[in-house]
């Protein structure tokens, strides 16, 4: 356990990140309903998902671990758009995944940049070397299982279904996802991480960058 810098900070950062990887495995399980006749695509999903539940397990053990236990603070976005209005719509997915592969493709982009930048702070952080290794070791893993994701989710996109309304969805899922992620002073909802992420050395520009670079790859796949 560590003493230092701002383990508060860590400790909520680590908690969103833990909390997105549990949003994306709960997304791919109406999607798995859809391809159950498809047993190569439907196996190579629940591997996906499969994946997603055991970053949320990672995160939390080591959050558990490093900082006594994750900071389960639900923000605005989190009460409304995932546990609401996300729950409602990935009903959808049932009769068409394609919107849910653009969603997970751009969500998958964002945590391989983000995580990447973040392995980058924790090593000049004042944190414990244990825990900074601990932090390190957990996200690298994460990053690998994403980059294979990024690519399931590519494929997925190009095989699957493309109709208008699910065009139109993807669009408004992207915009919801980057409603989610923005952290200009406007987005009052998000003040509280907007700080913490603050703390360790990200800034609104670089996180707005992050969020932009992948919703515009994710255009390029609709």
């Amino acid at each position: 356990m560590h003493t230092k810098e701002k383990p508060n900070s860590w400790n909520r950062v680590l908690s969103s990140i833990m909390k997105t990887e549990g949003t994306e495995d709960l997304l791919l399980t109406p999607v798995l309903e859809y391809y159950r006749d498809d047993q190569k695509i439907y196996h190579s999903l629940l591997r996906h998902k499969n994946d997603e539940s055991k970053h949320e397990a990672m995160l939390s053990n080591l959050l558990k671990k490093e900082f006594g236990s994750p900071v389960l603070k639900a923000t605005f976005t989190d009460k409304v758009l995932y546990k609401k209005l996300l729950n409602t719509l990935s009903q959808y997915f049932r009769k068409n995944p394609y919107p849910c592969f653009i969603l997970l493709y751009a969500v998958e982009v964002y945590s391989v940049k983000f995580y990447q930048s973040a392995i980058d702070r924790v090593k000049n952080a004042t944190l414990s070397e244990t825990t900074k290794n601990e932090i390190t070791n957990t996200l690298s893993e994460i990053i690998e299982d994403e980059r294979s994701h990024i690519k399931l989710m590519a494929e997925m996109i190009k095989y699957s279904n493309k109709s208008f309304f699910g065009v139109l969805f993807s669009y408004g899922l992207l915009a919801f996802f980057k409603i989610d992620m923005c952290m200009s002073k406007l987005a009052l909802y998000n003040r509280d991480i907007q700080w913490h992420l603050n703390e360790i050395g990200f800034s609104r520009k670089e996180m707005a960058a992050f969020v932009n670079h992948s919703i515009k790859i994710s255009l390029t796949k609709i």
